[in-house]
């Protein structure tokens, strides 16, 4: 709530005083918000990735497994 009220506080200066330029605003807002889309893109690929190295490493595995008759499994 804090960081609303000083973005709004920045964004329309109505005390006259030294005001911040809106185009500087626009920028700092659309960098921001293209940052935080490709941080979302790059987590969303990292997980697919994960995803899919899991998946091969667990395809390594055979489908009949062979092991010692004596050997005590429970």
């Amino acid at each position: 709530m804090l960081s609303f009220f000083i973005a709004k506080r920045i964004y329309r200066d109505n005390t006259g005083g030294k005001k911040v330029s809106r185009p500087a605003v626009m920028i700092a807002v659309t960098g921001i918000a293209i940052g935080l889309a490709v941080m979302i893109v790059v987590v969303s690929v990292v997980v697919g990735f994960k995803k899919e190295i899991r998946d091969k490493i667990i395809g390594f595995g055979s489908h009949i497994q062979i092991s010692n008759l004596d050997a005590m499994y429970s």
